[in-house]
């Protein structure tokens, strides 16, 4: 009978544990979706300052 215990007690313990790494696993996840989401907004601006910067030097030479 004790070792339905320690059994039962083993079972909780690895129960808990998946339970964080589960938790674990999501706020890495959110992170990266973060960094993803953070690297594509810099490449937009990017983009949008590659095509003022454009525009203002070809206004610049038409005048």
């Amino acid at each position: 009978m004790k070792s339905n215990g320690i059994v039962k007690d083993a079972v909780e313990l690895g129960e808990l544990m998946v339970d964080d790494i589960k938790t674990e696993v999501k706020e890495k996840v959110k992170k990266e979706e973060l960094k993803l989401k953070v690297d594509q907004f810099k490449q937009e601006v990017g983009q949008i300052k590659d095509d003022v910067k454009e525009k203002v030097i070809e206004k610049i030479e038409q005048l």
